[in-house]
């Protein structure tokens, strides 16, 4: 989201999610990282903002809560130009007067982009930082451009609180997800 952005790292690496039914998993005693609460998906090639914010609408309305309730976003960041602008106003659209409360973390920003693995990279990521308590630092930034809005991105290591978070996703041919998780 920086203002000399110029495009994406390619990155290398995957990450598994494991999901069952969460009375089975208290019952074998598993290790639970987080409980899905909310999924919202859209696709419009041509408007990157419209789907992006629909698709965290409709996770936020599946969830129960509202942006306020979250306690940081993991943002896609693809370092593009026109991709991050779009990503930007789109969560502004969807925080509107709660934009500077909620934190906004990139993790491409430190491992690059992994194409397809990235959404679920991000998701691990995310589950790890609300269960360390630490949310980490976007590499390299510093401001965003004047006509993007004034986004919260996490720019030192800072306090994670336990609260859902929003997980996004986008594809280059416009798909978007977004998953809210809330800590257990």
């Amino acid at each position: 989201f920086d203002h000399r952005r110029d495009g994406t790292v390619p990155g290398e690496g995957t990450a598994a999610i494991f999901m069952e039914e969460m009375n089975l998993a208290r019952r074998r005693n598993a290790r639970i990282y987080g409980e899905i609460r909310g999924f919202g998906s859209a696709c419009n090639p041509a408007s990157p903002r419209q789907s992006i914010a629909q698709a965290m609408r409709s996770a936020l309305k599946d969830a129960g809560i509202e942006a306020k309730d979250l306690g940081h976003i993991s943002a896609i960041g693809i370092s593009g130009i026109q991709e991050d602008r779009e990503e930007a106003l789109a969560i502004g659209d969807v925080l509107g007067s709660s934009l500077g409360d909620v934190p906004i973390v990139a993790y491409k920003s430190s491992v690059g982009s992994m194409s397809a693995a990235s959404g679920a990279m991000e998701t691990v990521a995310s589950l790890l930082a609300v269960e360390h308590g630490q949310l980490p630092a976007v590499l390299n930034f510093e401001k965003s451009n004047d006509d993007m809005p004034k986004l919260r991105i996490v720019q030192k290591v800072e306090a994670c609180p336990e609260k859902p978070f929003v997980s996004l996703a986008r594809s280059y041919s416009g798909q978007c997800a977004a998953l809210v998780i809330a800590p257990v």
